[in-house]
């Protein structure tokens, strides 16, 4: 075996190594579970879960302001801050889908009541 076949061989090793170790660190991070939501049967549930959804982002943004404070106390600043923005990230997620939900249903919701008015209108010239 010659020494350029040597080297292209130990490389290809290296590389799958790295390859290897790559997709390892990529499995490492927070794995997140939807939960179903029972969907949104009327605006009036929409506007209850728009409020309740504004209630929590408000109390996961001052449970964040508390840990960011209390991480410049700590001796590993940036680690801190970084596990709090995680924290926060997380619980924001879940509020995030039920406001997407609640909009689309709104949304929807105004769109048919405005097709219903349009044909009851052109129902109404035509005779």
């Amino acid at each position: 075996m010659n020494l350029t076949m040597a080297r292209s061989i130990r490389r290809a090793g290296i590389a799958g190594l790295l390859a290897a170790l790559l997709a390892s660190c990529a499995a490492d991070g927070p794995t997140q579970v939807a939960t179903p939501l029972a969907p949104t049967t009327s605006v009036v549930q929409a506007d209850e879960r728009l409020a309740s959804v504004a209630a929590e982002r408000a109390a996961i943004e001052a449970r964040y302001a508390e840990r960011e404070a209390g991480c410049y106390k700590k001796f590993f600043v940036n680690h801190c801050l970084d596990e709090a923005k995680e924290g926060r990230r997380a619980a924001l997620a879940p509020q995030r889908a039920i406001e997407i939900e609640a909009e689309y249903f709104k949304r929807k919701n105004k769109v048919e009541e405005r097709d219903r008015a349009i044909a009851e209108a052109e129902a109404k010239f035509r005779g």
